[in-house]
């Protein structure tokens, strides 16, 4: 090791090495930021929520208004629905006469219909890769398709959780999920309320009555009996998984509505968390006996779908959803927000160009920019091919990336005006769009912070500076994207194998994992372990994105 270290130093001697950014100038001016577009960045401050929404309202709104349809997503719809319509209360035929002073035989009865091996407490899996839609189709479901049918409108309470904020350990994830949904259900039925005692009285009323007529029979009429049916009902009230299964009880019966418990945005974390979230899901279906939906990365099903715990899933309720066309979302959530804005006070007033030149601006004039953008994507094979190539299958991203481009100072509002006085025949010039594409909101290119990443990036404090790594293994993986791989998975290897080809080329292991951790990270590799990359099960596969830049 002394011996090669010694070559290097040799053989680098005294070279300096620079990059032509750094001719311009200290950091400061290598770190300069391009002015904002103030179009574009009026219009996401205004109206990102129906771009990316990120509340329910939010969702709502999209899928009732700017929805794209999918032959491919439509068909798991018909499927959904008849799991769905066998969730059912007990009917009037299987009814009983109850009393007000005794109504012992209709809790019975719920709890005997749950107990049932019933197909309809079972654990719907949505798949896709991350961004493919799965939480816009689920609030389809919810608020168009479900709603347009007689049978099953107003007959369910939707209780979603987002799991981004979870607390993925073992020790903490069952607790957080009976207590998001609790909180959830507190917040939606105004008279559930556990600091109320008649209500405490009704959703407890099976354990009041157990004590009762036990023990507390022995104590009725003395002090005591207070002092342990209070203890009773703290106990009660610190054990969650009670509380909830009280509290479903309570709201079905008096409201008369099912329960869809959904558990989202699971696909955003590593394999293993994924896995976890999945047993989570499999133990809440079998400890409260209601219909339960979550997302899943495909990627993660694929590779697992034969071992524990994804071997017991029940092939026909897995349904994958695949995105819809990305230019096709963007223009018909534009449509949207122009219809919408028809009733609002939108933007106007007067707007200065790059050149000083005063414009006045009607309502609704600055919408027509993100148009001009659009159709100059449309028009351009180059970018439209960066765009998709980008964001892969991934329309949020996608629409991300859109805002950004549509803000960035490479842009100009007088490229708008253009299209405007030429009725929309004015496409924005394919090198201001490249600017805007490589160095976003940045005077200067930096593969740090650009979508397109330099591939022959390299670290000069590394004791032989190597610029070739990262273009060898996007090769690599590429060559074999069509092979069988070793998770029996067509293009997924294991990191190690990968690792030791790169040593047979020459280059160095810590190198090596710096700049296959950044490749993760930006998306040019596809990795099922995010947290580890080094983990000897590891398997990772290039992705469109990555073939993108070395074809």
């Amino acid at each position: 090791m002394d011996y090669w270290k010694e070559l290097m130093h040799e053989k680098k001697k005294d070279s300096r090495f620079e990059r032509p950014v750094g001719k311009i100038g200290y950091k400061k001016a290598i770190d300069a930021e391009a002015k904002s577009n103030q179009f574009g960045e009026t219009l996401a401050i205004e109206y990102s929520n129906y771009l990316v929404p990120d509340d329910e309202d939010g969702y709502k709104a999209v899928v009732q208004n700017a929805y794209v349809h999918s032959r491919k997503k439509e068909k798991h719809v018909d499927p959904i629905l008849k799991v769905i319509r066998k969730i059912r209360l007990p009917s009037v035929d299987e009814a009983e006469r109850i009393t007000s002073q005794d109504f012992s035989a209709l809790s019975n009865k719920i709890s005997d219909f749950y107990r049932k091996d019933k197909p309809e407490n079972s654990l719907l899996l949505l798949i896709g890769n991350v961004g493919s839609g799965k939480s816009t189709f689920i609030r389809y479901l919810q608020n168009v398709t479900i709603p347009q049918h007689n049978d099953l409108k107003n007959r369910f309470y939707w209780c979603i959780i987002n799991m981004n904020n979870a607390p993925i350990t073992t020790e903490k994830i069952y607790t957080w999920v009976v207590d998001e949904y609790i909180n959830k259900i507190i917040s939606n039925f105004s008279d559930c309320d556990f600091n109320d005692r008649n209500f405490l009285d009704k959703i407890y009323y099976k354990e009041i009555d157990g004590f009762q007529k036990g023990i507390g029979s022995y104590l009725e009429g003395t002090n005591e009996y207070s002092i342990e049916l209070f203890n009773l009902i703290n106990k009660c009230k610190d054990d969650k998984e009670l509380s909830l299964q009280c509290l479903l009880n309570y709201v079905e019966i008096t409201h008369h509505v099912s329960f869809i418990f959904v558990l989202d945005n699971v696909d955003q974390g590593t394999n293993e968390n994924q896995l976890l979230l999945f047993q989570v899901a499999e133990w809440f279906r079998n400890k409260f006996k209601r219909l339960v939906m979550m997302s899943l990365r495909d990627t993660t099903y694929n590779t697992y779908r034969v071992t524990p715990p994804l071997d017991t899933v029940i092939k026909n309720l897995v349904f994958r959803i695949d995105p819809p066309d990305l230019l096709t979302v963007l223009n018909e959530r534009l449509k949207y927000i122009c219809r919408m804005t028809k009733q609002e006070t939108s933007f106007k007033g007067n707007y200065a160009i790059e050149n000083g030149m005063k414009v006045v601006l009607k309502e609704n004039d600055y919408l027509g920019y993100f148009k001009c953008i659009i159709h100059s994507v449309r028009q351009d094979n180059l970018i439209k091919s960066v765009f998709y190539n980008i964001t892969g299958r991934d329309v949020r991203l996608g629409i991300e990336l859109f805002i950004e481009f549509c803000k960035s100072g490479h842009l100009l509002a007088s490229d708008f005006f253009a299209m405007r006085a030429t009725d929309g025949q004015y496409v924005v010039p394919n090198y201001r769009m490249m600017e805007a594409v490589l160095r976003g909101t940045r005077l200067y290119y930096s593969s740090e912070k650009s979508k397109i990443k330099n591939v022959f990036s390299s670290d000069f404090a590394d004791d032989w500076v190597d610029p070739f790594i990262r273009i060898d293994i996007l090769t690599w993986l590429n060559d074999r994207k069509d092979t069988l791989g070793d998770s029996g998975t067509k293009g997924y290897f294991a990191v190690e194998k990968l690792k030791k080809n790169m040593s047979l080329l020459g280059h160095a292991q810590k190198p090596f994992i710096r700049e296959l951790t950044a490749l993760i990270r930006d998306r040019l590799i596809l990795s099922g372990n995010i947290d580890d990359v080094t983990d000897s099960n590891n398997i990772i596969r290039i992705t469109p994105f990555g073939t993108f830049h070395i074809c």
